[in-house]
């Protein structure tokens, strides 16, 4: 079974892929959406009990009846994660990816990419 963000994400990244294909954008604006849709699929559901393996561990164990833990509980034991995970990315992405690309481009820890002939990319 494919959880949700993951079948969200792959939608999200097969139609950036074909804008590249289509040259509607260029592949460093390919390469920064991907890093924000694997951001924006991935911090919410790390924030939920399906997300967090040792949750799913304590409710699928013998425990889980003993100490009256239920899903909703769980979900309600995330929700100080959920908010500051929320709050951190979304922060990091609106305030600082722009300048901290910026400069990881000027210390060349990352790179434009420039097109090879025949290859297609």
């Amino acid at each position: 079974m494919v959880s949700d963000n993951v079948f969200v994400g792959t939608v999200y990244i097969n139609e950036v892929a074909a804008a590249l294909k289509a040259g509607q954008i260029t592949r460093d604006q390919f390469d920064l959406l991907a890093v924000a849709i694997n951001t924006g699929t991935n911090l919410p559901s790390v924030a939920t009990p399906n997300g967090q393996a040792a949750f799913l561990f304590l409710l699928t164990s013998t425990l889980a009846p003993v100490l009256r833990l239920s899903y909703g509980r769980m979900v309600y034991m995330a929700l100080p994660y959920t908010f500051v995970l929320t709050f951190v990315g979304l922060s990091a992405t609106y305030f600082g990816l722009s300048e901290i690309t910026s400069l990881f481009y000027d210390w060349g820890i990352i790179q434009h990419h420039i097109p090879v002939a025949n290859s297609g990319h």
